[in-house]
C-alpha cells in the first residue's frame, strides 16, 4: 500500500493560536531531532491514533493539554487524504474523527465530526485492498478474523520500548491476542504466502477441527455411558424376574449390547400402567376388591394423565427455548438491518448518495437490502407469535397438571383408607408401591437413555464433520503455505543478513532467521539454536530491529497488492549507543569510546540511507532523534523537515498559550 505521511497536523484548543504543520517530503530518512521532553517521541503515538488506535497513547501533559484535534495528511499516489481525531481528554480515547479525501485536501480552521473510528478503519481497510470484516478492536478482536489495516501497525512502528527490546520485536505484539493473530493470519497475509480466499478457509477449518474435537470427547462419554448403563439395565432384569414382571427363564449373558437389554425391558412400563399386578386379595369380599380396583385403576389413570402432560411440558419448553433463540436472533439480524429502511427513503428518487454526496449506481443492492430487512421483521414477528401460542400451551398444560395432582391425592387418599381396613391390603399396597417405584425408575432410565443416546447419529455425524475438515485442509495445502512462507523468510533472511552487515552487530555472521512462529529472530548453529534476547546488549537488540524492519519492508515492494503502508517511525535508536544523550555522552566518555559509539551511530544512519536507495526511494523512514545533524552529515537521503528542535524548537510552539 503506497500510503505515506505528508503532514501531521495539530489544531490548537486555544483559537488565538495558529494551527501547527509539520510537513514531509514523503521520501527518504525525514529527521526530527532535538533535545528530550520537545515531543518527539509523541509523533508516533499521534500518527498510531490518527490512524485508529483503539486508545490514545499521546503523552498527557503539554501536547494534550493544548491540543483539541490531532491529523494528518496522508498521500496515495493520485490522492491526498485528511484524517483528524478529537483529544479525547479524559476519557481513554475518542471516536469522532474527521475523513476527507481527494486530489487535494484544505485544512479547515477547525475539525467538524464527519465519521467514526470504525468507518476510518473500513475506508482504510478498502484502500489497503484487505479482506472485508467486522470492525474489532486490535486488542480485543478474534485472531481468527482477516488482517485489518490496525494490524498492519506492527510493522510501521518502532517506539522507544520496542526498539531494543530483546522480548519483543514488533509493535503491538506484546498483546497476547494482537500476536497470536499476526501468527496465524497477518504474516501468512503480507508474506505473500496466503489470500484472503485462504485465510478465510484456514479460519473455516479452525473452526471447524475444535467442533470435532468436541463432538469426539461427546462420543467418546456416551460410549462410556452406554458401558455403565448396560450394568445397570442388567440390575434391573434381575428384579424385574423377581416381582416377575419378566420371565425368570431367561438367562442374562454378559455380551448382550445395552440394545438388546433395552428391548426386554422396554415394554414394562407400559404393560404396569395398563394393569397393575395385585395378587394379593385373597380374603377380601368380592365388592371390596372390585371398588378397591375401580380406586386403582382411577389413580393409574391419573398417573398417566400426569406423565403424559408432563412429557408434553418438558417437549414444548424445550421447543419454547429453541424459539427464544430463533427469535433473539431475528431481532438482532432485524436490528442490523433497521437502517437499510432509512437509507431507502433517502435513496429513492435521488441519484445521489446520502452518505458522501457522490452519484449512487447502488439502487438496486438497497431496494434489495431494504426487501431483505422486511423479510427478517416478518419472521421476528412470526417467531413472537409462536412464542406466544407456546406460552399458552404449557400454561394450559400446568393447570392440567395441577389439577390431576389434586384428584389423584383424593383417590391415594381413598386408597389409604382400604389399607387401614384389612392388612393384606397394606402389604399388598407396599409391595405395589415398591413396583410402581422401580418401574418409575426405569421409565426414567429408558428415557435418558434415549435422550442421552445420539452416540449412532453422532458417530455419523463425526465421521461427516472429519471427512469435510479432511476435504477443505486439502484444499487449503498447509505444505503449500508453508512452502511459500518459508521461501518468503528465507529471502527475507538474505536481507537481514544484508542490513546486519552494515550495521556491523555481533553475530552478523550468523544466517539470522525471522521466526514467524515466535516473532523473533534465531540462528541456527550446530548444536543449538540461538534467539534474539539471547545475544546481549542493547545495541545489537536495535541493530537486529532495523534490519529485520528494513528486510521486511524491502520484501513487501515485490508482495502484490501489499497492504502495509510505505512508512517506518523509529524512535530514537540512538538510545543504545548513548542512553544518557550524546551531549552527556561527549562529556564523560573517553575520546576513543565516543569515536567509537558515533562511528556505530553512523553505521545506524548508513543502513537506513540504503534501504531507501534499495526501495528506490519508496520507503518513508521518520526518524526521531536526539541526534545532532551532524551525525549524518555526508549520508545520502537525510533530510530534516522542521529544523531542530532545541532551544525554542518544540512540537508544541512556545507561543501557544
Amino acid at each position: 500500500m503506497d500510503l505515506k505521511i505528508q503532514k501531521i497536523v495539530l489544531w490548537p484548543k486555544n483559537p488565538a493560536n495558529e494551527c501547527r504543520e509539520i510537513v514531509f517530503k514523503c521520501k527518504g530518512v525525514e529527521v526530527i531531532s532535538g533535545w528530550s521532553q520537545k515531543g518527539k517521541s509523541a509523533l508516533l503515538q499521534i500518527v498510531d491514533y490518527c490512524l485508529g488506535s483503539e486508545k490514545c497513547a499521546i503523552p498527557v501533559g503539554r501536547v494534550r493539554d493544548t491540543v483539541e484535534w490531532f491529523g494528518l495528511v496522508l498521500a496515495l499516489p493520485g490522492k491526498r487524504i485528511l484524517v483528524a481525531r478529537r483529544n479525547p481528554g479524559n476519557q481513554p480515547s475518542s471516536t469522532d474523527m474527521v475523513w476527507t479525501e481527494g486530489k487535494t485536501v484544505r485544512l479547515p480552521q477547525l475539525p467538524e465530526r464527519n465519521i467514526g473510528r470504525d468507518s476510518v478503519i473500513d475506508r482504510l481497510n478498502q484502500l489497503a485492498v484487505l479482506p472485508t470484516h467486522e470492525p474489532t478492536d486490535e486488542e480485543t478482536g478474534s485472531f481468527d478474523g482477516p488482517p485489518s489495516f490496525r494490524d498492519m501497525a506492527a510493522f510501521n512502528y518502532q517506539p522507544q520500548h520496542i526498539i531494543a527490546n530483546p522480548y519483543t520485536l514488533f509493535f503491538k505484539a506484546d498483546t497476547s491476542v494482537h500476536r497470536e493473530k499476526l501468527v496465524r493470519s497477518v504474516f501468512p497475509y503480507v508474506l505473500g504466502a496466503v489470500n484472503a480466499t485462504t485465510l478465510s478457509d484456514q479460519a473455516t477449518l479452525r473452526r471447524m477441527e475444535q467442533d470435532l474435537r468436541q463432538k469426539r470427547e461427546q462420543l467418546e462419554q456416551l460410549e462410556r455411558a452406554a458401558s455403565m448403563w448396560k450394568g445397570r439395565l442388567q440390575n434391573f432384569v434381575a428384579v424385574m424376574q423377581q416381582y416377575d414382571l419378566l420371565d425368570p427363564n431367561i438367562e442374562v449373558k454378559a455380551e448382550w449390547s445395552v440394545d438388546v437389554f433395552l428391548g426386554l425391558l422396554r415394554p414394562i412400563p407400559e404393560k404396569w400402567k395398563a394393569e397393575p399386578r395385585f395378587n394379593e386379595l385373597d380374603g377380601m369380599a368380592r365388592q371390596a376388591r372390585k371398588q378397591l380396583l375401580a380406586v386403582q385403576t382411577e389413580e393409574s389413570r391419573l398417573n398417566r394423565e400426569i406423565e403424559d402432560a408432563e412429557r408434553k411440558v418438558r417437549k414444548l419448553s424445550r421447543l419454547q427455548t429453541a424459539s427464544d433463540g430463533y427469535r433473539s436472533a431475528m431481532a438482532v439480524q432485524e436490528e442490523r438491518l433497521r437502517p437499510s429502511l432509512w437509507l431507502v427513503n433517502k435513496v429513492e428518487g435521488t441519484p445521489y448518495c446520502p452518505m458522501c454526496g457522490g452519484e449512487s449506481k447502488g439502487g438496486r443492492q438497497v431496494a434489495l437490502l431494504a426487501h431483505i430487512a422486511k423479510q427478517v421483521g416478518q419472521a421476528s414477528l412470526t417467531a413472537r407469535s409462536t412464542d406466544v401460542a407456546l406460552s399458552t400451551e404449557i400454561k394450559r398444560l400446568e393447570d392440567l397438571i395441577e389439577a390431576r395432582r389434586k384428584e389423584l391425592t383424593t383417590v391415594e387418599a381413598r386408597l389409604r383408607d382400604w389399607e387401614q381396613k384389612n392388612a393384606s391390603l397394606k402389604d399388598s399396597r407396599n409391595r405395589r408401591e415398591a413396583i410402581s417405584n422401580l418401574v418409575g425408575q426405569l421409565t426414567t432410565v429408558i428415557e435418558t437413555i434415549d435422550s442421552a443416546d445420539s452416540s449412532g447419529k453422532l458417530r455419523k455425524e463425526v465421521e461427516k464433520r472429519a471427512k469435510e475438515a479432511a476435504e477443505l485442509a486439502k484444499k487449503v495445502n498447509f505444505f503449500a503455505i508453508r512452502r511459500r512462507t518459508d521461501d518468503a523468510l528465507a529471502g527475507i533472511s538474505k536481507l537481514i543478513g544484508h542490513y546486519a552487515g552494515i550495521l556491523q552487530v555481533e553475530h552478523s555472521a550468523q544466517q539470522w532467521g525471522l521466526d514467524d512462529r515466535n516473532l523473533t529472530l534465531s540462528s541456527k548453529g550446530p548444536s543449538k539454536t540461538d534467539f534474539l534476547w539471547e545475544i546481549g546488549s542493547a545495541a545489537n537488540w536495535m541493530g537486529y530491529h532495523v534490519a529485520t524492519l528494513l528486510a521486511l519492508h524491502e520484501h513487501f515492494r515485490n508482495v502484490r497488492h501489499n497492504p502495509v503502508p510505505k512508512f517506518l517511525m523509529i524512535d530514537q535508536p540512538s538510545q543504545a549507543f548513548f542512553p544518557e544523550g550524546i551531549a552527556s555522552a561527549k562529556k564523560v566518555a573517553s575520546k576513543k569510546r565516543f569515536s567509537d559509539d558515533l562511528e556505530r551511530l553512523r553505521r545506524l544512519f548508513r543502513a537506513l540511507s540504503d534501504a531507501v536507495a534499495r526501495t528506490k526511494q519508496g520507503l518513508q523512514i521518520i526518524l526521531l532523534e536526539h541526534a545532532e545533524p551532524e551525525t549524518w552529515h555526508g549520508i545520502a537521503h537525510f533530510s530534516m523537515p522542521d529544523g531542530q528542535w532545541r532551544e525554542d524548537g518544540a512540537l508544541i510552539p512556545s507561543a501557544w498559550k
